[in-house]
């Protein structure tokens, strides 16, 4: 399914790669307490494939170089429900449920707006991770960010954007480990 992504957009295939390691890497760090409520397995899946459902967003809207429109935003969040439908057919609706939720926020102001507690860990570990993903990562209508940059814009948004236990975790990532990950966006 990745290679398909990677057909319209080669950026997606290196970028759910690189979330998927980042996810990882944060649960590796989260608290115990939570991790116990995590299948590893299905994080590593659905971060894999959260991005999946844009192989049925336009392409002059997933490759445009510059700021959607607000119909053109409107189409863009279709990709989480169309993951979510293409990986229900995996028969693992915690997989569907976490590329669908992959764009919520903690302060419910996400794609559908939902609630933190709506939401899943998993989902907010990758939520956390796609961010940080993107904000490293050059684009079409974007330079990359600094990775000290994009981890301070990370504290920033904790208890907005991010759920405070996911940022902690992230945070207690090895600078190393961070730098290596992202010379793979290079």
């Amino acid at each position: 399914m990745l290679a398909l992504t990677d057909l319209k957009d080669s950026y997606t295939a290196l970028h759910s790669t690189h979330v998927q390691q980042l996810s990882l890497l944060i649960y590796k760090n989260i608290d115990k307490s939570v991790k116990r409520k995590i299948n590893r397995n299905n994080l590593k899946k659905s971060s894999l494939f959260h991005d999946v459902g844009k192989v049925y967003t336009p392409s002059d809207i997933l490759l445009k170089n510059g700021n959607l429109t607000d119909s053109e935003f409107e189409e863009m969040k279709k990709h989480t429900l169309v993951g979510e439908k293409i990986m229900k057919r995996t028969n693992n609706k915690n997989i569907a449920m976490h590329v669908l939720f992959h764009h919520e926020r903690y302060d419910s102001n996400g794609y559908w707006g939902l609630n933190e507690q709506d939401t899943t860990i998993e989902a907010k570990i990758i939520t956390c991770a796609d961010c940080f993903s993107a904000m490293v990562s050059n684009r079409p209508y974007k330079k990359a960010m600094n990775i000290n940059d994009a981890i301070d814009e990370i504290k920033k948004l904790s208890g907005s954007q991010f759920d405070p236990v996911v940022v902690e975790a992230f945070l207690k990532i090895n600078s190393k480990e961070l730098i290596k990950l992202n010379s793979m966006l290079r």
